[in-house]
């Protein structure tokens, strides 16, 4: 599977992890942790949730002009 990504916000993301998962493996990250998957196109995963991500105010970074955008519930991306 693609490469996913841990950040940490300063004035602009800055990348502070990256690793593999491999076929059968999982990731985890906790409340707040700024992440990102880069998975190539036709890729298959399954997201597992601890709570309703309908009801947390969740935030999009674009790394590319370091704007910040407010997701709206159902936004995957």
């Amino acid at each position: 599977m693609g490469a996913h990504r841990q950040w940490r916000r300063t004035r602009a993301a800055e990348e502070i992890k990256r690793y593999r998962l491999t076929p059968g493996h999982a990731g985890i990250y906790e409340n707040g942790a700024i992440h990102s998957i880069d998975y190539p196109d036709r890729a298959r995963f399954v997201r597992v949730t601890g709570t309703n991500l309908d009801k947390i105010k969740r935030v999009r970074f674009d790394l590319a002009t370091g704007a910040v955008h407010q997701m709206t519930p159902q936004q995957a991306t």
